[in-house]
């Protein structure tokens, strides 16, 4: 009875001492495993989002990029324009030995020419309206 007594004793000693050295080192396993896992997801997830912020900045440049390109196609068309009037203008004025019927021939085409460069500059400011 006295040995049974002290196998008890030994059994719950041992038993108390909690978990073994290789059951601690698999708990260790496992909770670097969890670690490893979630910082590979943080990882990824980082990544994802400087490609998504990537993205976003080269359609913004691309963005600009056209607007810049429309302003100068603006600046240039509304130019042409500009010089289209001031030819109108010398058409307009008194040449010697010019019949009328050619007078009034310059006049229709350069007025042709003005109404195409109004109707591209109204165009072109209209898809950069839309770009805004």
């Amino acid at each position: 009875m006295r040995n049974n007594f002290i196998i008890i004793i030994a059994i719950i000693g041992f038993a108390s001492c909690g978990p073994s050295k290789v059951e601690q080192q698999i708990a260790q396993a496992e909770q670097m495993a969890i670690i490893d896992s979630t910082a590979k997801a943080t990882e990824a997830a980082v990544l994802q989002k400087v490609a998504d912020q990537k993205k976003i900045e080269d359609s913004l440049l691309k963005i600009k990029m056209k607007k810049n390109q429309l302003k100068h196609q603006i600046a240039s068309t509304k130019t042409q324009l500009r010089i289209a009037v001031e030819k109108l203008e010398s058409i307009k004025q008194f040449k010697m030995f010019r019949a009328a019927a050619k007078k009034e021939e310059e006049v229709n085409a350069q007025l042709k020419v003005i109404q195409l460069l109004e109707e591209e500059v109204s165009r072109l400011e209209t898809e950069l309206n839309e770009i805004k």
